[in-house]
């Protein structure tokens, strides 16, 4: 069973090369699987090639991903790294889920020759006063989906036990982020979701139509690109 779950998630992936530019999705604290298929195959029918982002500590010990700052930080700067690693004119948007949301962000705010054009965090699990601005000086947009029926992960166990950056409160996927900025754009769950598949919960904002419908209208429209935006770094 499990050899037929690998590979038929193998065969799900995408190409790495795109003419729309580069995705980095970056999984939960489970890892990767074939929940983050739909939102892979869909990026890749949009122009995008696409690269999965592993991270974190072994499925065994995947509790570790929640809250441990050194697991973080390799996470951050490996993304980081290969995000620096492409061309200054390659479009780079980065998907991040629950906490890979927090591994999204904290890459980004470490590149420092290049920006990316877009971050999407689905359900993120960062605290809501979580500092973006590092964030912000380095991409044109970032899109918060955040729902308030996200309560087992993103309210009770993140209030009990500590979000990605170890506060104990509800995350912003639950509430949303409390900075105000232009370049963020905040998506409190909507009932008319759940037509899409989405019903509000941790993976809802994985849902097929819900990623066809909602998440790549955001970022098959081309902003400036890296080399033009990354002169605008503050």
């Amino acid at each position: 069973m499990c050899v037929v779950i690998f590979l038929t998630g193998c065969a799900n992936r995408p190409l790495e090369n795109g003419p729309a530019g580069v995705a980095f999705v970056v999984p939960g604290v489970s890892g990767d699987g074939e929940s983050y298929n739909a939102l892979r195959t869909h990026l890749s029918r949009a122009g995008f090639g696409v690269r999965t982002h592993s991270w974190g500590a072994p499925a065994a010990l995947f509790a570790l991903n929640f809250s441990t700052k050194s697991i973080h930080d390799k996470a951050e700067r490996s993304l980081a790294e290969k995000i620096n690693a492409l061309p200054p004119d390659v479009r780079v948007i980065v998907i991040g889920h629950s906490a890979g949301g927090g591994v999204s962000l904290g890459a980004v705010k470490k590149l420092r020759h290049r920006s990316v054009d877009t971050i999407v965090l689905l359900s993120p699990s960062t605290s809501p006063g979580y500092d973006l601005s590092s964030a912000l000086a380095r991409s044109n947009t970032i899109h918060n989906f955040f729902s308030e029926r996200d309560i087992t992960f993103l309210k009770w166990r993140t209030g009990n036990f500590g979000t990605y950056d170890r506060i104990k409160t509800p995350a912003a996927g639950h509430a949303g982020f409390t900075t105000t900025d232009q370049q963020l754009s905040q998506h409190a769950y909507r009932k008319s979701w759940r037509q899409l598949g989405n019903n509000g919960g941790h993976w809802g904002t994985l849902a097929d139509e819900f990623i066809e419908r909602e998440v790549l209208p955001l970022v098959v429209s081309p902003h400036p690109t890296d080399s033009e935006s990354v002169a605008s770094i503050r």
